[in-house]
């Protein structure tokens, strides 16, 4: 027998045992899920403060379309600015939203208070985080705050300048925060324990070991093993973005612990009619296709 043959079947002999006990590990972690008749609850998050194309994203107006659609949590995004005020966009430069090329941290709040944000044939003034944060809490709606930081930022300066102003009325009202930046969330979490923060991960290729209360983790490269090593170190698990029935059937197969949704109202229908109606059969089908998904991904 050649060496290539040899070669060939040591690598098919390694990836079948491999995938036995991954298969193994699948059914041993699931057999509470096959054995639950219902699925977990589930917190569910509207994504930039959005239902599908309501409104312009992480804007006043928008926030007030979506609050009655009862979100758990509305997720939105803040920049801190040239004088150390706060507001709510998602892009460190302007020019996507409001044609303005210029980034949100050379500006003063009254500067980009003056500038208009369009999509969807909508459009709204740019909002002061201040300003946003007060209409959430006067109608006792829960946010989950993203921290976003620009190179040009002092990630440890936007720190500081959030706790100092926002400290108590994140508390009081029960807010969330969350940051792609390592530096913002285990300092946040050192100046203040009591907040509930989470870190956001884009390519999950292992597990990150953060004092953090949890992660807010990009959906097409999450699996059920990550959220069960979360758990068993005590943290939550936010699955993003998710928006279609068959996002929804694996994030809640591998029982993580909200969705973060641009489809808001189309995600908490699917989530319902799962938690009261998915039979053992159709369970069995989505713990299937996980075992299968698995195996291709190894094979190939």
């Amino acid at each position: 027998m050649s060496k290539s043959k040899i070669k060939k079947r040591i690598y098919r002999f390694f990836i079948g045992l491999a995938i036995i006990l991954i298969a193994a590990r699948v059914t041993y972690s699931n057999y509470g899920y096959l054995k639950n008749p219902g699925f977990n609850n589930v917190t569910i998050i509207s994504h930039r403060g959005l239902d599908k194309e309501n409104g312009v994203q992480n804007t006043i107006p928008a926030l007030l379309n979506v609050i009655p659609e009862k979100p758990d949590y509305v997720e939105m995004d803040i920049h801190m600015t040239k004088d150390r005020q706060f507001v709510v966009m998602h892009d460190n430069n302007l020019s996507a939203l409001t044609g303005k090329n210029a980034h949100v941290h050379d500006l003063t709040l009254d500067q980009l208070k003056q500038l208009i944000v369009s999509e969807h044939n909508q459009s709204a003034p740019l909002a002061s985080f201040d300003d946003y944060l007060q209409t959430a809490n006067i109608n006792n709606q829960k946010l989950l705050i993203e921290i976003k930081t620009d190179k040009g930022d002092n990630p440890t300066e936007v720190v500081n300048v959030f706790n100092q102003k926002y400290q108590q009325n994140v508390l009081i009202h029960h807010h969330k925060i969350h940051s792609l930046s390592a530096k913002v969330v285990t300092e946040l979490k050192k100046i203040n324990s009591k907040f509930d923060v989470n870190y956001i991960t884009t390519y999950n290729i292992f597990m990150p070991t953060l004092n953090v209360d949890g992660y807010s983790m990009e959906s097409s490269t999450l699996n059920r093993y990550m959220v069960l090593k979360a758990h068993q170190n005590h943290k939550n698990v936010y699955a993003w973005d998710i928006n279609n029935i068959e996002d929804i059937n694996l994030m809640m197969l591998y029982r993580v612990d909200g969705l973060i949704t641009d489809n808001l109202k189309e995600v908490k229908e699917s989530v319902n009619e799962l938690k009261t109606s998915t039979s053992i059969t159709e369970k069995l089908v989505i713990y299937i296709s996980e075992i299968n998904g698995l195996k291709n991904y190894l094979v190939n």
